[in-house]
């Protein structure tokens, strides 16, 4: 006796598409070369070159453009969308500006291409312990070597008296103490006394610099340490 094989057919539509890729990204953090990798697959037939491609996905994810239609009958595309995904995932409501929500993304392309290029993202090496000045330029330093790098530049950069005045200020400090001098003049020690995940030491009293949270940014994100990324743009 034959068998009837019943035919079975699928339909796509646009909105799962782009809410399934924005998802997967935002609210459960899978990596992002599994979401471009998604997206890629969903706008296969088109002649667009590659490059444009990658700055669609990046449109996709940031809420710029958006699929619409079905694939049953054709009407399947892109689209121009005005979404502000910070009112629609908990983990990036805590970001002020939409600026820093772009900074996120591309900070995790840049880690997916950190990661390519570099046999294990976790392996620290002498570039992730250092000093951030209020300018955020990061001066590397290696591990347990902080104080004696911050005293060559306090006495190569400050005079005699700017030191005396501020441990004349501080008198629970002693005068080897030349990290407390830096932090009080606003600067960022990443280190960490276990040679393990560098941690941030600073005084509390000075904010960070907009110029230090953008590099603190993509410092964490490079390390896969989202967390601690978003955290920089907390309110309040």
């Amino acid at each position: 006796m034959s068998q009837i094989v019943e035919q079975v057919s699928f339909c796509v539509t646009g909105e799962f598409v782009t809410e399934t890729a924005r998802v997967w990204f935002w609210a459960e953090q899978k990596p992002y070369n599994k979401v471009e990798e998604f997206l890629l697959t969903c706008m296969r037939g088109t002649t667009l070159e590659h490059s444009v491609l990658l700055a669609l996905i990046r449109d996709v994810l940031l809420g710029r453009r958006k699929f619409i239609g079905n694939t049953r009958d054709g009407s399947y595309c892109m689209v121009d969308d005005n979404t502000d995904i910070r009112f629609q995932f908990a983990n990036i409501q805590i970001i002020n500006t939409f600026a820093d929500v772009e900074r996120l993304l591309d900070a995790n392309i840049r880690n997916q291409e950190y990661a390519e290029t570099r046999e294990s993202v976790r392996k620290f090496n002498q570039d992730d312990y250092g000093w951030v000045s209020p300018k955020g330029e990061f001066f590397a330093v290696p591990f347990a070597h902080h104080q004696e790098w911050a005293r060559e530049y306090v006495i190569e950069h400050f005079s005699s008296e700017d030191r005396k005045a501020f441990y004349d200020k501080h008198t629970g400090v002693s005068w080897d103490r030349w990290g407390d001098f830096l932090c009080a003049r606003g600067w960022v020690l990443l280190h960490n006394t276990q040679h393990g995940a560098a941690q941030m030491t600073r005084f509390e009293e000075r904010p960070l610099t907009k110029a230090q949270k953008e590099f603190l940014f993509d410092y964490f994100m490079l390390r896969n340490r989202a967390k601690d990324a978003s955290a920089l743009y907390e309110k309040g």
